[in-house]
């Protein structure tokens, strides 16, 4: 069982604890990482960027200790702890593999300090281990050691050429071209079914990129534009500010070539390691622990909401309450439990949005929408 594992664990159990005991409040629950500790104190500076970076994306209060050589020891942080009235402590050693000290050492530290504090529930998580995420790091340190190169891939790279919207071969030329003008017809198509409309021109370029990505004429009724939303969106992308989504599969539908251009990431959140163990602990959905990461990454150009209702209604909140800046919110999540309630409740909210009415919506509308604000900026950026 890895971290992220056990504090999910431990938090469901908490929860069932909470259930069964009425009356009872939260309970308390910290966070101590075990390190072996060094003579040097730049040696222990990563362990406490590592409990900084835990305490910020978790919200849990995160301590170090050290067995020797370096202050606090860990006897110390657990007393501090009991002194503050901690109930439940998570004891994670610090250290990359199974071995004398993970095995003998720090489970007598945590047994002693059982029996000196019974009131409150320690628990002792397993080491680092392996993570698929070390090979990358390893890659890093490959990397920078061989020359100072950067990991990112070059010019030249397979990864770089995947991403160009360029052409590989002048054969493919053909091809694109027939695409286009597919497009084009599928565009002429629907403008004549649409027939008369009140839809602004740049707001009809979304409009119509949506009911061609999906067929369904139902969106040239429920789309809705508020509040400058259009150039909102275009002033985000000209700035280069990120693109962020409630999932992957909408992240995935934004075309990188369009984007790319202007310098925009396109992020999604909700695949971090830490997000189960957030959410859990928290008693939140993990659509909620990622658009609260969103927010605290910085400015936010357009967040794209096309699968949950709980990632809308909570960065309605966060946007509400000033934690979360953004400049337009795309909310078209779909589905029948909140759905239509939590895009009403954005349609509300006084902040540039677009935003479809009813149950209807989805990941290839949310997609739909920000490729069609991309190919507007694009063809201001001339």
């Amino acid at each position: 069982m890895n971290l992220a594992d056990t504090c999910q664990t431990t938090a469901q159990q908490y929860h069932c604890e909470r259930s069964e005991a009425k009356g009872v409040g939260k309970i308390n629950t910290a966070v101590v990482l075990m390190g072996h500790g060094s003579r040097s104190a730049t040696a222990n500076e990563a362990m406490e960027r590592v409990a900084a970076d835990i305490r910020r994306r978790s919200g849990l209060p995160v301590y170090t200790g050290f067995m020797e050589f370096s202050a606090p020891r860990i006897e110390d942080v657990i007393t501090q702890c009991a002194r503050q009235k901690i109930e439940r402590l998570m004891m994670i050693p610090y250290f990359l593999h199974t071995g004398q000290h993970v095995l003998f050492d720090l489970p007598e530290k945590v047994s002693a300090a059982e029996r000196l504090y019974p009131d409150m529930k320690l628990i002792l998580g397993p080491p680092i281990g392996y993570h698929p995420a070390m090979a990358d790091i390893l890659l890093e340190r490959i990397a920078e050691a061989v020359g100072g190169m950067s990991a990112k891939p070059g010019k030249g790279s397979p990864a770089a050429i995947a991403s160009s919207d360029q052409p590989a071969s002048s054969t493919r030329l053909p091809a694109v071209e027939a695409g286009k003008r597919i497009e084009a017809q599928s565009f002429d198509l629907i403008e004549k079914e649409i027939g008369p409309h009140h839809f602004e021109p740049e707001e009809f370029a979304v409009v119509r990129r949506v009911i061609h990505a999906t067929a369904d004429f139902d969106f040239a009724r429920s789309l809705k534009f508020q509040a400058g939303a259009v150039p909102a969106g275009l002033d985000a992308i000209h700035s280069g500010l990120p693109i962020v989504t409630d999932v992957e599969m909408v992240r995935a539908g934004v075309l990188r070539r369009c984007a790319d251009p202007f310098g925009v990431e396109v992020n999604c959140y909700l695949a971090r390691p830490e997000i189960n163990a957030m959410a859990a602990l928290a008693g939140t959905t993990r659509s909620v622990q990622a658009m609260r990461i969103a927010a605290r990454t910085g400015e936010i150009g357009i967040l794209a909401v096309g699968n949950a209702p709980t990632a809308l209604l909570e960065a309605i909140r966060l946007a509400d309450s000033g934690e979360m800046r953004v400049r337009l919110i795309v909310g078209v999540p779909v589905g029948f439990v909140s759905a239509a309630e939590s895009k009403e409740a954005l349609l509300d909210l006084n902040v540039p949005a677009i935003a479809t009415r009813g149950r209807k919506g989805g990941s290839t509308v949310a997609a739909a929408i920000v490729n069609a604000l991309l190919f507007l900026a694009l063809e201001k950026k001339g």
